[in-house]
């Protein structure tokens, strides 16, 4: 039996929604995750998007998703990897999940 979107959707902000609220406070101001480059930020800048899709009536409750994906996203390297030949220009997804996100410019 296929699980409803929107009932499924209420269970993970249940579960992870707590989990954000300590990482904003752990996070703070900083522009990264613990304020210098590390595997945090790569997973906080593509999970932001995910986020944004889900709960965008919630996203504005956690300010660190979007300034890490912002700072993360600017990075030189980061930056001429999207422009590249080589950088992602796809779907997060795949076509047949109930989540849509659009592709942000930077991935164009």
């Amino acid at each position: 039996m296929k699980a409803d979107y929107q009932t499924a959707k209420a269970g993970v902000l249940e579960k992870y929604g707590p989990k954000l609220d300590q990482m904003q406070i752990t996070v703070g101001e900083k522009s990264l995750v613990f304020g210098t480059l590390t595997l945090a930020d790569f997973f906080v800048a593509e999970e932001s998007y995910y986020i944004e899709a889900m709960f965008p009536e919630k996203f504005a409750s956690w300010p660190f998703l979007k300034r890490v994906r912002n700072s993360f996203n600017s990075l030189p390297e980061i930056a001429a990897y999207y422009k590249s030949s080589k950088g992602f220009k796809g779907e997060f997804v795949p076509p047949m999940a109930a989540l849509k996100i659009p592709i942000p410019p930077e991935f164009k």
